[in-house]
């Protein structure tokens, strides 16, 4: 399991995607912090 961080921009550059699609293809860079596992987001693409 990791959890998907949306910084702000990024976010609102690709609301339509985030909000709408069913399925999002996520590119980013993996962050690990202790236990807990973070893929920091850059591009979307709606993959539904």
């Amino acid at each position: 399991m990791a959890n998907l961080v949306v910084w702000t921009k990024t976010f609102e550059a690709n609301r339509e995607s985030v909000v709408g699609a069913g399925m999002l293809g996520v590119r980013g860079y993996i962050q690990r912090e202790c236990e807990a596992l973070h893929l920091a987001a850059h591009p979307f693409s709606d993959s539904s």
